[in-house]
Parts: structure tokens; C-alpha cells; sequence
């Protein structure tokens, strides 16, 4: 599985990116603090973690959620926010990119995320 490959980078394992369009195939949701955040793409994702880009800053440490629909199923994956950046996109719209590692302690959950939405990612 490429999931599973050392990278020589800084990350311990690959990441692999999505593909273009997959929101109208993949439903997914950013929960923290209570409330939902407005996820405008997933950047990358691998076993222990993803970036993203959203509409609003979180602080690092914010514990988070990340929910994801395909078809009828239902899929969740915990962690922490670990850095927070602003982005501006193309069109000059403010997004912040995100850095969020899944709980080490939930790896059930994190590779079954993983291999569902490796179905819609490149390098898979």
C-alpha cells in the first residue's frame, strides 16, 4: 500500500492528494470547538494526518473532528489541529491552511479514513 512508504522529507509516511473535484463526490466536515468549519479543500492525507484549507483560523491544539459521507456510510477521524497559516487563494479569497495529525490511539479509524478517501486521491 504507497500509504504505508517512508518519505525522505520531514514526514514520516507519504501523503497523497486528492483529486480534482472530489467535494462533489465526498462529503467532508471540520468540527472543532463545538461547531462546524467551512472546509474549502483537503491538501493532502495520509494514515496520521491531512492539510487543509478552511474559511476560519483555528488555534494549534484545537481538537477536531474530520467527517467524511460516501454514500451511505459515515466515517471519523480525531486529532489536532498542529499549525494554522494563512492562505490567499487565486481569486484573492483569505483561507487558512491547516496542519491536523489524527490521534496515534484511534489507528482503526485513521486507516479506514485513509483507504476510503485514498479511492479519490492521485498515487494511490
Amino acid at each position: 500500500m504507497s500509504g504505508l512508504k517512508k518519505t525522505s522529507d520531514w514526514r514520516q509516511w507519504e501523503r497523497v492528494q486528492p483529486i480534482e473535484g472530489i467535494e462533489s463526490q465526498v462529503s467532508i466536515r471540520l468540527e472543532a470547538d463545538d461547531r462546524y468549519y467551512e472546509l474549502a479543500h483537503i491538501t493532502d492525507v495520509s494514515h496520521f494526518g491531512a492539510g487543509l484549507r478552511i474559511s476560519e483560523a483555528l488555534p494549534a491544539g484545537t481538537l477536531a473532528r474530520l467527517i467524511m459521507h460516501v454514500e451511505d456510510e459515515k466515517y471519523t477521524v480525531r486529532g489536532n489541529v498542529r499549525w494554522c497559516r494563512s492562505h490567499v487563494t487565486e481569486d484573492q479569497v483569505p483561507q487558512y491552511q491547516i496542519g491536523m495529525s489524527f490521534d496515534p490511539q484511534d489507528m482503526k479509524n485513521n486507516m479506514q479514513f485513509f483507504a476510503v478517501l485514498g479511492r479519490y486521491c492521485y498515487n494511490y
